[in-house]
């Protein structure tokens, strides 16, 4: 991808230009066939819904703190 859009493989990530990133992500790789090599495109999972909070009823068990 990197010498498809034109960019060096030795060049530092942050010596790039914002034009040469756009390069790189438009570039695709090549479709292979139905041997189950790379096919070109890419399935993400959703991220994980964060978790909720839960209430600690322990603190609430003797309000008066007698214990």
């Amino acid at each position: 991808a990197l010498l498809a859009a034109g960019v060096s493989p030795r060049a530092r990530g942050e010596s790039l230009t914002i034009e040469e990133f756009i390069a790189i992500a438009e570039q695709k790789p090549a479709a292979t066939g139905s041997d189950g090599a790379w096919t070109g495109s890419r399935t993400y999972a959703a991220p994980a819904a964060p978790a909720t909070a839960t209430a600690d009823t322990t603190a609430d068990a003797d309000p008066e703190g007698d214990r």
